[in-house]
C-alpha cells in the first residue's frame, strides 16, 4: 500500500511538471529587435537595455563590426543575456544572392562560429538580410535571380546547422508574385523567416501565404514593422510604411495573431535607432 501511495505522488509530480513544461513552452513567445548601430553595445547601450525592457525583447539582430568579432570579448552577450535576451549576428548584401557556392554567405557564417568557439555566451544563431532586388527597378527581379537566391539560401541553411547555428532570413512580401515555389524552397530552407511587412494598410493580407507556408514547414516566423516612435507627425507629414505608435502596431499585430492562429509568428521592431 504504501509503495502505492508513493508511486502515486511521483507520478502526480512528474505530470505536474510535464504540464507546467508543456503550458511554459507553449506560452513563450519572441519579439525581435533589429539594430544597425554599433553604438548599441556602447554610447547607446542604456537606452537599449531600457527599450528591450519596455517591449519586453527576446531576440536581439545586431550588426556588430570586424574589430568586435577580432577581440573575442563577449561581455555584450552576456549582458543581454542577463536580462533573458539572445542575441544574432546581422548581416547581408544583395550580391552574395548570385556568388557560385555561397562563399560570401559561409563566410559570415564562419566568422560567427569561430568567434563562438572563443567565447562563453555565444551568439544564437546569424540573420540574412540579403534582399537580392535592392539595386534594380521595378520589375527586373525575375523567377531566375530569385532561384539562385534560393539555391543560395539552402547551401547557407545546410551550412549554419553543421555549426550549430540558427539560421535566419529576410524576406518581402511578394516572392510569390515571382514564384510560389521557389518561395516554398525558401521557407523551408531557415529556421526563422523574417518577412519586411512594411504596408502599413495591407500587413495581414500581406503576410497569409508566408505564414501559410511556414505552418506546413512548421518554422518560426516574423512579422517584421517598420517604426519610427521618435518622429513628431503632429509637425511633419506621415511617411508611408511606418508605424508612428506602439499601440497601433501592437493592435495591429494582437489582430494578425487571432487571424492566422499561429504559435510560432513573431513580431519584430526594425530598427532600434528610431525607437
Amino acid at each position: 500500500m504504501k509503495k502505492y501511495i508513493i508511486g502515486t505522488v511521483i507520478f502526480g509530480v512528474l505530470c505536474l511538471c510535464g504540464y507546467y513544461s508543456f503550458f511554459h513552452e507553449k506560452q513563450k513567445e519572441h519579439v525581435i529587435l533589429y539594430s544597425w548601430s554599433m553604438s548599441a553595445l556602447d554610447e547607446k547601450k542604456e537606452h537599449l537595455l531600457e527599450v528591450i525592457e519596455d517591449r519586453k525583447i527576446t531576440d536581439l539582430y545586431q550588426e556588430v563590426s570586424s574589430n568586435f568579432l577580432n577581440q573575442r570579448s563577449d561581455q555584450f552577450l552576456k549582458d543581454l543575456k542577463e536580462v533573458g535576451v539572445e542575441t544574432y549576428y546581422l548581416t547581408g548584401h544583395p550580391e552574395w544572392a548570385y556568388e557560385n557556392d555561397a562563399v560570401s554567405i559561409k563566410k559570415e557564417i564562419d566568422k560567427v562560429f569561430t568567434f563562438n568557439q572563443a567565447v562563453d555566451t555565444k551568439f544564437k544563431g546569424i540573420v540574412f538580410d540579403i534582399e537580392p532586388y535592392h539595386d534594380l527597378e521595378e520589375g527586373e527581379f525575375d523567377q531566375k535571380m530569385l532561384k539562385s537566391y534560393t539555391k543560395a539560401i539552402q547551401m547557407g541553411y545546410q551550412y549554419a546547422k553543421e555549426k550549430d547555428l540558427l539560421f535566419v532570413i529576410c524576406i518581402p512580401t511578394w516572392y510569390e508574385k515571382v514564384d510560389p515555389d521557389l518561395l516554398k524552397e525558401i521557407i523551408s530552407s531557415a529556421d526563422r523567416i523574417e518577412v519586411m511587412n512594411y504596408v502599413v494598410a495591407d500587413t495581414l493580407p500581406n503576410i497569409k501565404t508566408e505564414i501559410d507556408y511556414a505552418k506546413s514547414f512548421d518554422k518560426e516566423i516574423t512579422s517584421i514593422y517598420q517604426v519610427d516612435f521618435n518622429y513628431d507627425i503632429s509637425k511633419d507629414e506621415e511617411k508611408d510604411g511606418i508605424f508612428y505608435s506602439y499601440r497601433e502596431m501592437n493592435l495591429n499585430f494582437t489582430k494578425m495573431k487571432k487571424t492566422y492562429t499561429y504559435s510560432k509568428l513573431w513580431i519584430g521592431y526594425h530598427y532600434f535607432d528610431e525607437m
